[in-house]
This record gives structure tokens, C-alpha cells and sequence, in this order.
């Protein structure tokens, strides 16, 4: 089975000039009709230069010019093609466009010359002015400049306008021009929009167009042009031919427009025009698409051509003007013929026979051979792809114009190429009708995936879909005649005979397919249909299996305390929904559900108070009876929490590595910000890429570390996670004694002391215990440093340890601070050198200095500077000399002091002075020699002479110096 689907685009030369490039490939299957001598191989799409098409043609021995690759060659100047050349030029297997960059032209073809151009896309902006000598001669600015022997073939030819006096937008020809299979579009001139054929200047010009597309071509002759040669030389949408000769068949002229007269065809000189179609071609005053004086037009098809005097005029001149087998429906305005007087008017001069016309403006005694058919419009298609290498028009089945040709002057085929003729005669018209000997009903059966009743670019077909076609008298009670099964495409069709093999009046079919199953329905079914009288197409059946689809498939997860509100929503099917839960059917406490049996929905809402899995489990059958279920659980979720709540301390540069972790609400948890209360210190890190919180590094700030850090859920739940903890460092501690050595039963006083070393924070605080040798000294445990929490008052720092009980001997001391609070770790500090306990027994007895120091208050006067011996005796606790005293416990302190009545005051400075030189003169006496300094002159001085662990004060003198 053949289907032709006709289609009417009014904008089609721009259809055209979408299609050029690909036309210009498609048309690559041309012939070389030369001889090639070398091979001229295009490799540049420069302008000149080797490999260019310039650079070639410049070659006389190139007869055959081919392109490598594809190019887009834009030109300076003219290609001539120089007198007595022979040269083909052919773009195939590539798509060759030549531009004129400079409002010239493309090519110039020389007396003699002989071109082929093929499978090439011409093109020019615009053409400002060429060869116009403002002398009366016609001037040309065509894209094309012929005057020999030019073949244009499978080509494009476009954008030329010509300005001024200039003629023939695309092609002016003086020479022979021939084009085949080409398309023009879009060129305009004051005459001649594409081709202007100039037979005034060189009588033997002609043209011959075959198998070519001529749309959107504009003549812009001023509608003031008022005679006869204005009128040619200035019209022709498509093509003037001016006294040459003009030869035109199989060809389509669409929407061509001419100002004046001709909007397609100008023909001021003999013309032969057959098997085309002109369609919406225009001129503003006569022929809207053709305007002649002389000339044979046969079998051309005429369709919604309009102008001001008829679609087509003739210039009544008393030459032999003849239609034969012409069909013609006028457009808007305008009648079907005019003729504009000339030199005679000749009643029946215009003369043939078989025309059929929708008006009466052919049919006056000045035409023979004419028939009005007022309905003809409604037998006619419309402008569309019917076979052949141009669009034409079809004849309607039924059509007046079928087998009502005369055999004797229809040409052997019709523009498509059909053999001629196809019933008893041959049809009126550039379209041959080919009666079909059966009627086709036909359609395909789809799978119509959405039930939208229509067949989708997505929808599949339906093989082995079983179609029925049934007959009714009544067009109410059908019954099956016959059955086929749908193709593998989905296809079907049923032959009727083209002649009705009984009688058919009130006779009324169907096509369909009927459903067997649950869930099935058709969407889509031909409305009944009379017996054919043509081929009915298009008779598709859709149809739809209902299957239920669960959207979301279940129920989504919930968080306890969270407002949950969400709905099932059913499709594929038709209501009304059947719902039905199974017994295992739960949800959880503080949730409500219902069934909509209209919309196809489940709804749970409310605040869930509990835990767990639950169990939404529910079968559902739908209006046609597809079945479907839910049979998922969903999980109600505890609160989103994290873990652990607090995190351990960590110390100055030491690595640091903790996690915390997030649990309940549902997961995956996305991180959200950072809030504002939030201090890491130098050196440590957050990583919370994963859904959890990394703290890790080497810290080198002590203090409290604060995170703040949002979470949130799959709900969009956030959390606040704030947990803090300390990064500490070594407190500053100083252990020291009051008094080292000391005797047994002396009081001594342990001071511990500490200070801040963290930017912010006070000196740590905290209990401190003091020990002796390991063991706490009674009364100095727990001691608060700097804070004590129990009075919330403040506490003392340092903090003191007194205590006379250590023993006689060397002890280790130590006071451990246990910090409460802060970035400080406890401590312990150790009193250097540990404590020494003496014996507290006298171990001498002084028997006084001798003389000549005096004791108590007397001044003994000296010269400063001078050694002053100090003589005294010692006795042991029985009173016996001591005869081996050790100098290193001996002790001389010198103080200073202002002179007044002889008594010191005011101490103003005190000397160490070494002992090293005491003399044991035996017997308990001993000597000191003291030398003096002679600073001391005229002040006075006080020493202290203290003899190893004397508990008093040690002996005393006072002196006085001078000069």
C-alpha cells in the first residue's frame, strides 16, 4: 500500500531556502557531460591563489573543475569564463556556495563560451550598478552574465537584487541558457526577478527551464509603466523572455511577485509553456502569473495566482496565442484571463480547446475552447510533495478535470513524469489523476502510553492488535464482517473495491478493536464511515492498559513529635478506587489516615507519639479493574540527637582526633552553617563532608573550645550541636620556704604561688595539697587557690602551708594543685633543694670581744681604711673553750647607719663579708682581721659577728670613722 499525503505551505520558497545546501548535496547525482583532460581539483575557498576555483578556471586545460571538500567561497570580482572556453564546473558530494562579496556578479560566461554549472549554491547580497551607461541600453547586474552557451543544473540560485535600470536579478542571458532541476528563490530586479532573457539584443536568445523550482522572486517595475514594453521589460516575477525564445516544462512557480505585469512570466516573445504549476504568484495589474503576447501554453495547472486583470492576461497583437488542457482557479482578486488590446482584437484569436476555468472570463468570444466549471476550486489539492522533482497539485477524485484532456495535444507525460493518459483521456491540468483500482482504509493501532486519545512520538504500535471492520444500515447496530491482525508497525488496512461491488447507500462501517482483560480501554476510534470513494488513511485506534502506579511507593519515614503529612497518589487507572487494607494494615499512634476513592489518594496525618516500623499494606482495584497493591512499611524515627554530648579535653600540641556522631530523625543529615558562638583554636579542624563532625589536629592555643554547628535531616529538621571542652596546658607553679634551714619545733612557712599563662584567663585555681616525703602535711590539704567554690569567695594565691613539725633532717616537699576549672591540667611543683631541719640546741656560748672593741653603745673610733683586728673567745654549752671552730659558720654582717649622739639609726646598707681569714689563737680565742674601706670616712658602722646556730642576736660593736 502506497500513502500520498499532500501538504500546502503558502511560505514556501522559504521551505526552499532552508532546503538549499541540502538540495545543493542531493542534487550531487549529476553527470559530467565533459571530458576531463587534467584533474582540477578546488582546495581553497580563497578568493585567488593555487587550488581556487579562480586560479583553475585562469587554466585553459581544466575542462572539469571539481571541489575537494566543502566550501563557502566568497568572490572580489567576477569569474569570466573567456570566449571559445569550454569548462564544467561541478560542486557534487559537497555543498559549494560562490558569494559575490562586492555587489558585482558570480559569473560571466563570454560569446562562444560553453559552461556547465552544477551542484552549486550561487549567491549575491546585492548588485548596485553594472554596465549601465544611462544610454537607453538595458543594463544587467545579474548574478549571472550569459552570452554563450550556459547549462545551470541541480543548483541553487538566490539573494540577487539588481537596482536601477538593471534587469534579470540572477541570470541575464544573451546567449543559449538551459537549466535543469534548480531552484531560484529569493531574487528581485526591475525586470525579471530571476532570469531576464534578452532576444531584443541578440534575437537568437533563448531559454529552456525544465524540472526547476522558481518561489519568492520579485520584479519592482514601477506600477506607473503604462505601455506594452514597460510592461514586459519591467514585469516577470520569475522570468521575462524579451523577443527571444522561451521554453518552460515540469517546472513549479510559487509565490513570484511582479509590480506590474507577469508575476511569474513575462513573455513578450514566442513562449512554450508546459505541464507547470503556477501557484500564489501575484502582480499588481495584469497576469498575475503569466503576462503574453504570443506563445503556447498546455496542461499547465493555475491555482490562487491574482491580479488587478486576470491570472493571465494576453496582449492581443494578432500572433497565434493557443491553450490546450489548461486548468485554472483564480486567486483573491482578479478574474482567471484578460486581454489587454493591442493592435487588433480578433474575436477567437485566442484559441484551443479542453481549458477548464472556475469563472467565465475565458469564456467571451474572444476565447475558444474554454469551459467554466464554478466548483473547480473544491476539486483541486493543495501545493505539495505528489512524486517528481517539483511540487504540483492534485486532482481530487471526482474531479471535472480528470479524462477531460485532448489526447491529440497532451504531452506523453504529466509534470511529475506519469505516463499520460491514465483513464479514458488524458486530465486537464500539469497533474495526470492515477485511479486507484481498490480503496484503502487503513490505519495503525498504538499503544497510547499517556490515554490522551492521540498517538505521541513515544506512543509504540500494537502488533497482533486483532482490528474489526463492521458494517450498519442503521449507523446505531454494527456488525463484524471481517477481521485482520494489526503488522508489526501496528498497521492495518481493509481493501474496498473502488466500485461499489452492490448497492452502498445507507451503508455505514467501522473499525475497531475490542478489549479482553482487566485494565484495558481503547482511547481512540475512528468515527463510522460512509463506503469509501477514496483511499481513507489515518484510521488509528488507540489503546491503553491500565496499570497502577504507587506515587511516592510508599509512605516516607517520620520523626516522633514531627507534624507528618503525606499522600499516595494512584495513576494508570480510572476511578473509582477500591481500597482495601490487609490485616497486618498499621500506623502509628497520633496519625490518622483516609482513603479517597474518587482522587485515588492515601493520606496519613498527625503528630506520630511513638516509635517503630509500620505497616501500610493495601490492595487497590481501580474502575476497569486493574489491580494493584502497597505492601511497604514505612519507620517513625526518634528525635534527631547527637553523641557523645560532651567531648574530652585535650593539651597544648597534642594531636587531637574526636567524632561526633548523629542519630535519630531521618538520615542521610546534611550540613547546614556554622552559628555564631563558635571558636576553634589555631591548629585544629572541622570535617563535616560526611554527615558527621571531625575535630581533629595539633592545637597551639590553649583555651575553651566552643562548637557551634546546625545539622539537618531528610525532613529539613535542624539541630544545633554545642558541645565545648578545654584544650590545657601545664599550670605555672613556684614552691618556696620561709625559712631553709630551720631548726626542730621552728615554724616554717611553704608558699605555692601560680600564674597566668593563657591570654584571658586568671592564674589557675584549684585544691592544693602540700607533702612532705610523700605525705601530706597536716592542715595544708585541700587548700583553695585563687576560688573557693564552697563560699563562692575568692581565695588566696599563693597559698601558704605552715608547719613546725618536720623532723630533724633532709625532707622533699611538694604542693599538687587540682585545678576545678580553666585551660590549666593540674600540677605539682617541688621546693628546690629539698628542706633542712636542724638540731635546735646551742651548740656555744660567746665570752665577748676583748678589747679594744667596746660593746653596747660605746663608738669606738677608727681610721677608715685600716684593718681592725676583732678578738673574742668562745666557750662550748659547759663552758670550755672551743678550740676547733669551723669559719664557715661564722657570720660578719656590716651595717650602716647615721651618726647621732652616737646611737645608729636607720640602717642605710648591710655587707656580707667573708670569713676565711680567722685566727684560732687557741684557748678559745679567736681574731677576725676586718678591713675596712675607706669609703666608710666620716660615717659610722655597725657589724654583727653571728658564730654558727647561736639563738641570739651574736656580738655587737659600733664604730666611727674618719679620715
Amino acid at each position: 500500500m502506497k500513502t500520498i499525503i499532500n501538504s500546502h505551505k503558502s511560505g514556501f520558497f522559504i521551505f526552499l531556502l532552508a532546503l538549499m545546501l541540502a538540495l545543493a548535496s542531493a542534487f550531487s547525482l549529476s553527470q559530467p557531460v565533459q571530458a576531463e583532460t587534467i584533474p582540477c581539483l578546488v582546495t581553497s575557498n580563497a578568493d585567488s591563489g593555487d587550488g581556487t576555483l579562480r586560479a583553475w578556471l585562469a587554466d585553459t586545460s581544466c575542462c572539469t573543475i571539481t571541489f575537494a571538500d566543502s566550501y563557502d567561497i566568497h568572490l572580489a570580482s567576477p569569474l569570466v569564463i573567456e570566449t571559445d572556453r569550454a569548462v564544467m564546473i561541478d560542486g557534487a558530494g559537497y555543498t559549494v556556495t560562490i558569494t559575490d562579496d562586492n555587489y558585482w556578479r558570480v559569473f560571466s560566461v563570454k560569446t562562444s563560451a560553453d559552461v556547465t554549472l552544477q551542484n552549486l549554491a550561487l549567491i549575491q547580497s546585492s548588485s548596485l550598478w553594472f554596465w549601465d551607461d544611462y544610454s537607453g541600453t538595458v543594463a544587467h547586474g545579474s548574478l549571472i552574465q550569459n552570452f554563450g552557451n550556459l547549462k545551470v543544473n541541480d543548483s541553487i540560485v538566490t539573494g540577487n537584487s539588481t537596482s536601477g535600470s538593471i534587469v534579470g536579478g540572477a541570470i541575464y542571458n544573451q546567449g543559449t541558457l538551459t537549466i535543469t532541476r534548480s531552484i531560484f528563490t529569493g531574487n528581485s530586479a526591475l525586470g525579471g526577478g530571476a532570469i531576464y532573457n534578452d532576444g531584443y539584443t541578440n534575437a537568437s536568445a533563448n531559454v529552456t527551464v525544465k524540472d526547476s523550482t522558481f518561489a519568492g522572486n520579485t520584479s519592482t517595475a514601477p506600477s506607473a509603466a503604462s505601455d506594452y514594453w514597460t510592461g514586459i521589460i519591467g514585469g516577470g516575477g520569475a522570468m521575462v523572455n524579451f523577443m527571444g525564445t522561451l521554453t518552460v516544462t515540469g517546472s513549479t512557480f510559487t509565490g513570484n511577485t511582479a509590480y506590474y505585469a507577469g508575476g511569474a512570466i513575462a513573455a513578450a516573445g514566442p513562449a512554450t509553456i508546459t505541464n507547470n504549476t503556477f501557484y500564489s504568484n501575484t502582480a499588481t495589474t495584469y497576469g498575475g502569473a503569466i503576462f503574453a503576447y504570443m506563445g503556447e501554453l498546455t496542461n499547465n495547472t493555475f491555482v490562487g495566482n491574482s491580479a488587478a486583470n486576470g491570472v493571465i492576461s494576453f496582449y492581443d497583437v494578432g500572433v497565434p496565442l493557443t491553450l490546450y488542457n489548461n486548468l485554472m482557479v483564480k486567486g483573491s482578486t482578479g478574474t482567471n484571463c484578460f486581454i489587454l488590446t493591442g493592435e487588433s482584437v480578433t474575436p477567437g484569436g485566442i484559441s484551443g480547446s479542453n481549458n477548464l476555468a472556475d469563472d467565465s472570463s475565458c469564456t467571451t468570444d474572444l476565447f475558444t475552447g474554454v469551459t467554466n466549471i464554478p466548483t473547480l476550486s473544491t476539486q483541486v489539492g493543495t501545493l505539495g510533495d505528489n512524486g517528481g522533482s517539483t511540487q504540483a497539485i492534485a486532482l481530487l477524485a471526482g474531479s471535472a478535470a480528470i479524462d477531460a484532456g485532448n489526447d491529440a495535444t497532451c504531452p506523453a507525460t504529466d509534470q511529475r513524469g506519469v505516463a499520460r493518459p491514465q483513464g479514458l483521456h488524458c486530465d486537464v491540468g500539469a497533474y495526470e489523476y492515477e485511479p486507484p483500482s481498490d480503496y484503502i482504509v487503513s490505519g495503525t493501532v498504538y499503544e497510547d502510553l499517556n490515554a490522551n486519545g492521540s498517538r505521541d512520538a513515544d506512543d509504540p504500535a500494537a502488533p497482533g492488535a486483532t482490528v474489526t471492520l463492521a458494517g450498519s444500515l442503521d449507523q446505531v447496530n454494527f456488525y463484524p464482517w471481517f477481521f485482520t491482525d494489526a503488522a508489526a508497525d501496528g498497521s492495518y488496512e481493509f481493501t474496498f473495491p473502488a466500485t461499489s461491488p452492490g448497492p452502498s447507500e445507507g451503508l455505514s462501517f467501522s473499525v475497531y478493536v475490542e478489549l479482553l482483560g482487566a485494565g484495558g480501554k481503547v482511547t481512540q476510534t475512528p468515527a463510522p464511515f460512509a463506503y469509501p470513494t477514496g483511499n481513507l488513511t489515518g484510521m488509528d485506534i488507540g489503546l491503553h492498559q491500565n496499570v497502577l502506579t504507587v506515587t511516592p511507593p510508599r509512605f516516607p519515614h517520620g520523626v516522633q513529635g514531627l507534624f507528618y503529612n503525606q499522600t499516595i497518589t494512584l495513576t494508570g487507572g480510572d476511578a473509582p478506587y477500591t481500597f482495601t487494607p490487609a490485616t497486618s494494615w498499621s500506623v502509628p499512634a497520633g496519625l490518622s489516615y483516609a482513603f479517597d476513592t474518587q482522587a485515588g489518594t492515601i493520606t496519613l496525618s498527625g503528630t506520630p507519639t511513638e516509635t517503630g516500623t509500620f505497616h501500610t499494606h493495601v490492595d487497590i482495584t481501580e474502575a476497569t479493574g486493574a489491580f494493584g497493591q502497597i505492601w511497604e512499611d514505612f519507620t517513625i524515627y526518634p528525635s534527631m540527637q547527637f553523641s557523645p554530648a560532651n567531648l574530652p579535653d585535650g593539651s597544648l600540641n597534642v594531636p587531637y582526633n574526636q567524632t561526633i556522631t548523629l542519630s535519630g530523625g531521618i538520615a542521610p543529615y546534611t550540613f547546614v552553617r556554622y552559628g555564631g558562638e563558635q571558636w576553634l583554636p589555631t591548629g585544629l579542624t572541622l570535617d563535616t563532608s560526611s554527615g558527621i563532625i571531625i575535630i581533629a589536629g595539633t592545637p597551639t592555643e590553649a583555651g575553651q573550645v566552643m562548637l557551634d554547628v546546625y545539622f539537618k535531616d531528610q525532613t529539613g529538621t535542624e539541630i544545633e550541636i554545642q558541645p565545648m571542652f578545654w584544650i590545657k596546658t601545664d599550670p605555672s607553679l613556684t614552691l618556696t620556704s620561709s625559712l631553709n634551714p630551720s631548726l626542730q619545733g621552728q615554724e616554717v612557712t611553704f608558699s605555692l604561688a601560680s600564674t597566668a599563662t593563657v591570654a584571658v584567663f586568671p592564674a589557675p585555681w584549684g585544691q592544693v595539697t602540700f607533702m612532705a616525703d610523700g605525705t601530706a602535711i597536716p592542715g595544708c590539704e585541700g587548700l583553695w587557690m585563687g576560688s573557693d567554690p564552697t563560699t563562692e569567695q575568692p581565695a588566696p594565691n599563693p597559698v601558704t602551708c605552715k608547719t613546725s613539725s618536720l623532723a630533724v633532717g633532709s625532707h622533699a616537699i611538694t604542693a599538687s594543685l587540682t585545678t576545678v576549672y580553666g585551660p590549666y591540667k593540674s600540677g605539682t611543683a617541688t621546693l628546690q633543694g629539698s628542706q633542712t631541719v636542724n638540731t635546735d640546741v646551742p651548740q656555744y656560748q660567746s665570752g665577748g670581744f676583748t678589747a679594744p672593741i667596746d660593746l653596747g653603745s660605746v663608738l669606738n673610733t677608727a681610721k677608715a681604711g685600716q684593718m681592725i683586728p676583732l678578738k673574742w673567745r668562745l666557750l662550748d654549752a659547759t663552758g670550755n673553750p672551743v678550740t676547733d671552730l669551723d669559719p664557715a659558720s661564722l657570720a660578719l654582717t656590716v651595717s650602716a647607719f647615721t651618726c647621732q649622739a652616737g646611737v645608729p639609726t636607720d640602717a642605710i646598707e648591710t655587707y656580707a663579708s667573708s670569713t676565711t681569714s680567722l685566727q684560732n689563737l687557741g684557748d678559745g680565742y679567736y681574731q677576725l682581721n676586718w678591713k675596712t674601706l675607706t669609703s666608710y670616712a666620716n660615717s659610722c658602722r655597725q657589724i654583727n659577728l653571728k658564730i654558727g646556730s647561736w639563738t641570739i642576736d651574736g656580738l655587737l660593736a659600733l664604730f666611727q670613722f674618719k679620715k
